[in-house]
């Protein structure tokens, strides 16, 4: 039987010579064949164009988990499965035709023990006497590398999956600021189909503004900067799209830069709520100061009234009874009469005091100066408060409702002081800063932390303070705050000036 089969492997080491006959193989060349076909690090196989097995080394054997003995009972029909069977026929015939296989093939074939593995196969027409008799293959196992393609291409499909489903639109740049992958939503985003945008450059979809912006990030990318930026990006159809945009560089394996990914957010109805959020609060702001112009001129009418009416009539009364006191000598009227003139007296003094109080009338005949000098005044003899005014005696052009908006503030800080600071001095300084007039207001309390302005705010009641704030926004000025527990407070008001010109 042994030799049988080596007369049968002797009859098929042959070669064919293009346009010749087998050319019968030498004793010295079998041997050096059998050597190269056994020890070949690839599988060798031999079958009939029927596809059994004739010849196979210890290297294809091996692969299959099948020995030598098995080797006459083995066949393609065996090792395949139905489908790949037809494809093995369908290659056969091909071979048997053409004389060699194109191309490498990929081949899904049963071991003995029925797993599977992928054999990537290069085929050769073998001839005997002239004629077709077997085919002759070259084989290696790639099934580790076949599960790793498919795991890779499993993993690309699943990140495709994502980034095309993704409710974010997404595009990756290279270091030209050509489009080299955008996503579906980008192209909602944006208007344009992919083919439109790949291979374009960037600013394609920026104006000139967004193009400065996007220099401006890409010199960050380049040092791996990666915060989130606003970006407004113009869509095909001319109309612009407020996104955020969450970036990260791209590096070669050199750490060369070599692009950028970005990840936007559409947060267009986010900055058209927040532009109205904005036309609001001004509106409100400029109401706001509407009414506390509204309310100064009824407080002066109001105290006008005061004084115009109460007062002279009151002053009136207090001079017919000083006359009456003179004329009258008995004891008890004259009594009565200083008494009644003394209550007179001091009802004018507080009706004087309401009317500056009420509607700060000193503030519209002698300026922003003397009221806080008499503000303070007022209030060191009210509450026993140590009062000192420091004043750079600099010109401070105001207009009429910055005036009023400063002595407010000032009042509200003054009212504050003496409701929660516990302090025992005040030191008020009205300097002119450049185009700006500073006020500051420090007391010697017990103070606060700063960081928890809004809860003091809120927590001590002063609604009218945060009122005051947002107007002197309004009106282009701002309030400073320098407190700590135990070491006081200072307020520093600052407001415009007015520009020649200007009420």
């Amino acid at each position: 039987m042994a030799q049988q089969k080596n007369q049968n492997h002797n009859r098929i080491i042959t070669r064919q010579g293009k346009g010749t006959c087998p050319i019968p193989v030498s004793g010295e060349a079998e041997e050096r064949y059998k050597a190269l076909f056994e020890s070949s690090l690839f599988g060798v196989y031999i079958h009939d164009l029927e596809g059994n097995f004739l010849d196979a080394n210890e290297t294809a054997l091996g692969i299959l988990g099948y020995t030598k003995k098995e080797l006459p009972s083995l066949s393609i029909a065996i090792i395949l499965d139905r489908d790949q069977l037809l494809v093995a026929r369908k290659r056969i015939e091909d071979i048997n035709r053409t004389g060699f296989s194109r191309d490498p093939f990929l081949y899904r074939v049963r071991k003995k023990n029925g797993d599977y593995a992928w054999m990537e196969v290069v085929s050769t027409l073998i001839h005997r006497n002239g004629k077709p008799f077997a085919i002759q293959g070259m084989t290696r196992n790639v099934t580790d590398q076949k599960q790793i393609t498919e795991a890779l291409e499993k993993s690309e499909n699943q990140y495709r999956t994502m980034i095309e489903t993704m409710n974010e639109g997404l595009s990756v740049v290279d270091k030209n600021g050509n489009l080299t992958l955008v996503n579906t939503q980008f192209c909602t985003m944006t208007a344009y189909r992919k083919d439109e945008l790949l291979g374009k450059h960037v600013s394609v979809i920026l104006d000139k503004d967004n193009q400065k912006i996007l220099r401006n990030q890409w010199s960050l990318r380049k040092k791996g900067i990666t915060e989130p930026y606003e970006i407004t990006l113009t869509r095909k159809d001319g109309k612009t799209v407020d996104a955020l945009v969450a970036p990260r560089p791209v590096f070669d394996e050199k750490g060369g830069f070599n692009g950028s990914l970005g990840i936007f957010s559409d947060i267009s109805k986010l900055k058209q709520t927040e532009r109205e959020l904005l036309s609001y609060q001004e509106r409100l702001r400029s109401l706001a100061l509407e009414i506390s112009m509204v309310e100064e001129r009824e407080r002066r009418y109001i105290a006008v009234e005061l004084q115009d009416t109460i007062g002279r009539t009151l002053s009136y009364c207090s001079d017919k009874l000083k006359e009456l006191h003179k004329k009258v000598s008995a004891h008890d009227i004259q009594t009565s009469l200083s008494e009644i003139t003394g209550l007179v007296e001091r009802t004018m003094h507080y009706a004087k005091t309401l009317t500056y109080e009420f509607s700060t009338q000193i503030l519209h005949e002698k300026g922003l100066e003397a009221a806080l000098q008499w503000l303070g005044n007022h209030f060191q003899q009210q509450h026993a408060l140590a009062f000192h005014f420091k004043d750079d005696r600099k010109p401070k052009p105001l207009g009429d409702e910055t005036n009023i908006l400063l002595y407010q503030t000032v009042r509200e800080l003054f009212m504050n002081i003496v409701r929660h600071a516990h302090a025992k001095n005040v030191n008020v300084s009205f300097e002119r800063d450049y185009k700006n007039i500073r006020i500051q207001v420090h007391d010697d309390g017990i103070g606060f932390d700063t960081a928890n302005i809004d809860s003091y705010i809120s927590k001590k009641d002063v609604f009218g303070l945060f009122s005051i704030y947002e107007r002197l926004k309004y009106l282009g000025g701002h309030v400073q705050v320098e407190s700590g527990p135990g070491q006081g407070t200072s307020f520093t008001i600052v407001a415009p000036l007015k520009s020649p010109g200007r009420k």
